[in-house]
């Protein structure tokens, strides 16, 4: 192993004199720069919140600007996305005879297929 009687080593000490005094300076630098950060934490946070009222704004400003042409088709665009009518009210729209036929299609199918079924298991 190594004999620990020996003298020290003066390059081995000087690199760790410098060493030493490196962590020093960033402790140093560590602590002045932490209080500054303290000292600019309310006036950061004060910031920010302006900042956030700005873009709050600007989206309600864009927001009541919209012409009423696109504020009918997202109006369009919600009621298409509504549940469908399941009840056995007939449906409306431009669209309600081709989507009562196709309903109709589709009961067609199924029955003739479940008809067929009962048919091959007797």
């Amino acid at each position: 192993m190594g004999d620990y009687n020996m003298p020290p080593n003066p390059k081995h000490s000087a690199i760790v004199e410098r060493l030493r005094q490196r962590i020093e300076l960033c402790c140093q630098h560590h602590a002045v720069c932490q209080v500054r950060y303290e000292q600019n934490q309310p006036q950061r946070i004060e910031q920010e919140r302006r900042d956030k009222l700005v873009l709050h704004q600007k989206y309600l400003e864009t927001r009541s600007k919209k012409t009423p042409k696109a504020k009918q088709q997202q109006q369009q665009h919600e009621s298409n996305r509504a549940p469908k009518n399941c009840d056995n009210e007939q449906p409306t729209g431009p669209n309600a005879t081709s989507e009562h036929g196709n309903l109709t299609l589709i009961a067609a199918v199924v029955l003739f297929y479940l008809s067929r079924i009962t048919t091959w298991t007797k």
